[in-house]
């Protein structure tokens, strides 16, 4: 369907995350079209940061290993690969291969903050000229205007996904320490 409107009536861009590289068919249906990859969080990343294995240590030494595996990037061998039998590190170092090959094959990347800005270059090998920060915007709904007013109250609250790469887990051990100080603090997680 992409590719027939694109004859009909050319995108003049077309704009994709690099989480499961979703728009590289697209890419390889009409490879002249530019490429916007816009960057969340590679799916190693979010693997590292949402899941834990038992041994810590050797999530650590795996991830080192995914980390030196990245950044050779388009050289590696299939065959060497010195990694976890574990299948959400093997799932984790596929989709590196293919996230990597699809930012390399980006007109711009557009990371949303300078850590995955140097990511991108440093780990992927994008030149830094590709690379555009591209922070995320927030435009509250209506219905997030009309809740009611914390004036005269301490209210912390918290807007994004609830999983642990968002820092949700760290906000929720906080909380008895912050109702020890202030008991009448309440708390708002939208997510």
């Amino acid at each position: 369907v992409f590719a027939a409107r694109h004859a009909e009536n050319p995108f003049d861009v077309l704009e994709g995350p690099e989480y499961n590289a979703d728009a590289r068919i697209a890419v390889e249906l009409v490879p002249d079209i530019p490429l916007v990859l816009k960057m969340h969080t590679p799916s190693f990343m979010a693997i590292k940061l949402n899941f834990t294995l038992r041994k810590r240590d050797r999530l650590k030494h795996i991830m080192k290993q995914v980390r030196q595996f990245t950044r050779s990037s388009l050289t590696r061998q299939q065959g060497n690969q010195d990694s976890s039998d574990h299948p959400l590190i093997q799932y984790a170092m596929k989709m590196e291969l293919i996230e990597s090959d699809h930012a390399q094959r980006a007109t711009i990347v557009a990371p949303p903050c300078q850590d995955l800005c140097d990511f991108a270059h440093s780990a992927w090998n994008i030149p830094l000229k590709r690379i555009r920060l591209a922070p995320h915007t927030y435009v509250p709904s209506e219905e997030f205007l009309e809740l009611e007013s914390t004036a005269n109250r301490t209210v912390v609250g918290f807007v994004g996904r609830l999983e642990k790469r968002k820092g949700i887990e760290i906000l929720a051990e906080a909380i008895p320490k912050v109702l020890n100080r202030i008991p009448d603090a309440r708390f708002r997680l939208i997510g």
